[in-house]
């Protein structure tokens, strides 16, 4: 289940070129040949040696980011623990691209995602409620968050924050971003403006590679 999508921000001042990677929680047996896959494609779209890599701290998107880089000669972390990159200033990680936190539907059923969009298209600043004013402790299976959920507002901020410093730091380079699927369609609707509490709209099918 992963997904590539082209996306160039024109609100920048500085123009970057954003390429968008969704992240898997396990690497399936084909993971080589989408590896090439994605040689073929980024070295058909860009020059490598212009990209650089940021992806979420989450351990499955820095094996994903690192996956991926190592296609186009980028080197990823060596262990997913690392806080910093010493083999490649090219490549590193940001908080900014975490999971979006779900509140007391955390490491529940996939279901309660339909629940929380639903209400994202109703009110882009609601926030799932702990586990605890859901009543008893919200666990189904284990799990359930014990603090408050993220927003769409909240997630769309982290990510234009990111933004902003990558804007700072780069200029005329491509960007790899890896991570999740609310964060990154959050992303694309951050990019595109149309509606925050519309970024499903923006949902990724797998290897799909589309250009904003």
């Amino acid at each position: 289940m992963f997904l590539l999508f082209l996306a160039t921000l024109c609100f920048f001042q500085t123009k970057l070129c954003f390429f968008c990677l969704l992240c898997v929680d396990f690497l399936p047996p084909k993971t080589p040949q989408k590896s090439l896959r994605w040689k073929r494609e980024l070295g058909e779209t860009i020059d490598p040696s212009t990209l650089v890599v940021v992806a979420s701290p989450f351990a499955r998107t820095l094996e994903t980011a690192t996956l991926a880089s190592s296609a186009v000669g980028i080197k990823g972390f060596q262990n997913v623990s690392d806080e910093h990159n010493d083999e490649d200033a090219r490549f590193s990680a940001d908080e900014a691209l975490r999971e979006r936190h779900f509140g007391g539907f955390e490491l529940q059923s996939h279901d309660h995602y339909r629940t929380v969009w639903v209400e994202d298209a109703r009110d882009v600043n609601w926030r799932a409620p702990p586990a605890s004013a859901r009543g008893g402790d919200g666990k189904e299976g284990g799990g359930g968050g014990d603090r408050e959920g993220e927003s769409v507002v909240d997630v769309a901020a982290r990510l234009r924050a990111l933004f902003a410093r990558l804007e700072a730091t780069y200029s005329n380079k491509n960007v790899l971003l890896v991570a999740h699927g609310d964060t990154l369609s959050i992303a694309t609707a951050v990019a595109r403006g149309g509606g925050l509490g519309r970024h499903r709209e923006h949902a990724q099918d797998t290897g799909e590679l589309r250009k904003l």
